[in-house]
C-alpha cells in the first residue's frame, strides 16, 4: 500500500522561505502586519511544497461590481450560492472582479465567478492555477476551467412554442446588451430568433434603452402583440411604460419576461415569465468545483433547466 505524503507544515515553510513562524502563519491566514511582497513568497513556497494546513476548502467568489448594489439576478444567486457553500464545509471570501490580480495573496483552493463576457476565464491562466467555474458564462474549455450555465436554448424554444399556442404572429424582441458579450444576452437571442424564423414569427428588435423610447413606436407601428424581454429587471420599466402609454396587460399585449425575485409575483402576476433555478445553479458549480478539486478526468459543462410556468424545477 502506498503510503502517503507527509503533511507541510508552517514550520517547514519557515524553514524553506528563511522566515519566522509566526510570520509564516499570519502569511498563511490572511492576517494582517505582512508586507505584500513577504506574503506573496510565503504563499508562492506553501503552494509549491503542497501545504493543505486547513481542513475546509477556500473559495473565491468572484462578483461583478455595480455601483452601489446588485442586481436582483445577482443577489439572488449570491444567497443560492453562500447557502450552497456553508451546506459543503467550505469557506468562502466575496471578492470584486476589480481585485482579481489580488488573489494570489490569498490560500485559495478554487474559485467561482459570476461575472460574464468571459472577462474572468480568458485571463485566469496566467493569473491563478486554481481550479475556476463560471456560472452562466463562457468557460472557454480551458484546463481547470468550467462552467454552468442556464439552458437558454430549451427556454427560447418553449418561448417560441408559447408565441404560437397564443396565436402571436408579429413580436417585438427587446435586447440593449447584445453588444457587451454577456453570454446570456448573445446566446438568447440568437435562439430565440432561430426558432422564430422556423415558426414563422415576424420578429422587429429593438432596445429599451432608445432615445423617446422608439421600441414603443415599433410595437405601435407594427401591430406586434407580445413584446419579449429577455433580461431580469428592464422588463419592470417596460410593464410601467406599457401601462402609461394606455396598454392593458395581457388584454393588449402579452410581455414574456425572465422572472425577478420578489417582485414579479407582486407587480406582473399571471404573466408567460422563465425563472432561472437558483438553487440548481449554485448545487452543480459547488459539485463541480468539488469534483475539479479532487481531480477527477471526466468532467464536462452544466446546463441548468429554466422552471417554466406550470412546470416546478428539476
Amino acid at each position: 500500500m502506498q503510503k502517503k505524503a507527509p503533511k507541510v507544515t508552517v514550520r517547514e515553510i519557515a524553514k524553506q522561505t528563511g522566515y519566522a513562524h509566526c510570520t509564516v502563519a499570519r502569511a498563511l491566514s490572511d492576517a494582517g502586519n505582512v508586507a505584500l511582497e513577504t506574503r506573496s513568497r510565503i504563499l508562492a513556497a506553501a503552494r509549491e511544497l503542497g501545504y493543505l494546513g486547513r481542513s475546509r476548502k477556500n473559495i473565491a467568489v468572484i462578483m461583478h461590481e455595480f455601483g452601489t448594489g446588485l442586481c436582483s439576478y445577482e443577489t439572488s444567486l449570491t444567497s443560492a450560492l453562500s447557502t450552497e457553500l456553508n451546506e459543503q464545509n467550505f469557506f468562502y471570501e466575496m471578492i470584486p472582479a476589480r481585485q482579481l490580480r489580488n488573489l494570489n495573496e490569498k490560500v485559495l483552493d478554487g474559485a467561482i465567478s459570476l461575472c460574464h463576457a468571459g472577462r474572468i476565464a480568458r485571463k485566469w491562466p496566467e493569473l491563478n492555477p486554481i481550479p475556476l467555474v463560471c456560472i452562466n458564462d463562457f468557460s472557454y474549455h480551458s484546463e481547470r476551467i468550467y462552467s454552468v450555465c442556464s439552458d437558454d436554448r430549451a427556454a427560447m424554444s418553449a418561448v417560441v412554442s408559447h408565441l404560437c399556442s397564443a396565436g402571436h404572429h408579429r413580436v417585438l424582441y427587446l435586447d440593449g446588451r447584445v453588444e457587451n458579450g454577456n453570454l446570456n444576452h448573445t446566446n438568447r437571442r440568437r435562439y430565440f430568433l432561430g426558432f422564430a424564423a422556423s415558426s414563422g414569427i415576424k420578429v422587429y428588435c429593438d432596445t429599451p434603452a432608445s432615445p423617446e423610447t422608439t421600441w414603443l413606436k415599433t410595437l405601435k407601428r407594427e401591430h406586434c402583440t407580445a413584446i419579449i424581454c429577455p433580461f431580469e429587471m428592464t422588463d419592470l420599466t417596460i410593464f410601467a411604460e406599457l401601462q402609461r402609454s394606455g396598454f392593458r396587460i395581457p388584454q393588449d399585449i402579452e410581455l414574456i419576461h425572465w422572472h425577478v425575485p420578489g417582485l414579479s409575483d407582486i407587480l406582473m402576476p399571471g404573466q408567460f415569465s422563465l425563472r432561472q433555478d437558483f438553487p440548481e445553479l449554485a448545487r452543480q458549480a459547488v459539485q463541480l468545483l468539488k469534483a475539479l478539486l479532487a481531480g477527477r478526468s471526466r468532467i464536462s459543462d452544466v446546463l441548468v433547466s429554466y422552471q417554466l410556468p406550470g412546470k416546478s424545477a428539476k
